[in-house]
């Protein structure tokens, strides 16, 4: 079954990822690791998106697209 604790396998993968990398999560529905994919996503300077039952998931692909390949620039 592999890992399936959250710690663990947030402590596996900032072990193995590259110094430079951004994450950005995506998930949808409530059942959905919102620890995790937070953390991922904080820890590896990115940000996550989250999708809720009912929710046009076209829109909410194309809101998630925009915000992440529109980077923002502060000085």
């Amino acid at each position: 079954m592999g890992v399936v604790e959250s710690d663990q396998i947030l402590t596996d993968f900032q072990r193995n990822a590259p110094d430079a990398l951004r994450m950005f999560t995506f998930g949808v529905g409530y059942d959905v690791d919102t620890y995790l994919l937070d953390s991922l996503a904080a820890e590896h300077h990115g940000s996550s998106f989250y999708v809720q039952p009912g929710e046009s998931l076209d829109e909410a692909l194309s809101t998630f697209y925009a915000r992440i390949t529109t980077p923002v620039w502060l000085i």
